[in-house]
């Protein structure tokens, strides 16, 4: 299955629809379920995502080795509203600290560095994609499965001709994600399927062996 976070209620839904999920209990988050996904509502803000990502492992049922994707808003100073781009750096901009997604299934999109701020950032001084959700959830999803299969999907809500400072309605948040649809399920399916081949690939070299009836050794049965 796949495991969605999002920081906010409207980037949230066109995944929902998309994915068919209902809603899956009350709790601290909001989260949803379908045939092959689930979903958490984190609210925004490095510290929600994490713990939101660490509250849907356990929340799903605490499986390691399934496939992980951020899916939210982001600025950059020159790409045009609206563009999906996907994660290759990740870094933490109160930290310091960076990590690199490691993309072995084709990318529908362009890869970019992505910057995780506190705050709204509105100078765009670096070329990468200003967000305040991916360094909580990256280093967080990783400890539930491998860096391959762990991966940010951003899509451009700002930049230095379209700032914050206006104001932005849900409505064109959710829109935003909706016209990325397309190549944000392939990319997530994609990830999927690379989770079942690992998983297959590990029940393969690590067989279970089930233990051998009472009076008989291992030897005896093979």
């Amino acid at each position: 299955m796949l495991r969605f976070v999002v920081a906010l209620q409207a980037e949230a839904r066109a995944l929902i629809e998309r994915f068919g999920m209902e809603p899956a209990g009350e709790g601290p988050f909001s989260i949803y379920r379908g045939e092959d996904a689930w979903l958490i509502v984190s609210g925004p803000g490095k510290a929600a995502a994490a713990a939101a990502t660490a509250y849907l492992h356990l929340f799903s049922g605490g499986e390691l080795g399934r496939a992980w994707l951020n899916v939210g808003l982001g600025g950059h100073r020159a790409r045009p509203v609206g563009e999906g781009v996907i994660a290759h750096k990740i870094s933490d901009g109160a930290s310091g600290a960076s990590w690199y997604p490691q993309l072995v299934v084709d990318s529908p999109r362009p890869t970019v560095a992505v910057l995780t701020l506190e705050r709204v950032e509105e100078e765009y001084s670096l070329p990468w994609v200003y967000d305040s959700e991916a360094a909580g959830f990256f280093p967080t999803a990783c400890r539930f499965s491998v860096a391959e299969l762990v991966h940010c999907f951003k899509v451009v809500s700002d930049n230095a001709d379209a700032t914050l400072s206006r104001r932005m309605s849900s409505t064109f948040l959710e829109h935003l994600i909706a016209r990325n649809l397309g190549d944000l399920e392939t990319f997530a399916r994609d990830l999927a399927a690379l989770a079942e081949e690992l998983a297959a690939w590990a029940a393969a070299r690590h067989p279970i062996r089930l233990p051998a009836p009472e009076g008989n050794t291992a030897d005896d049965l093979r």
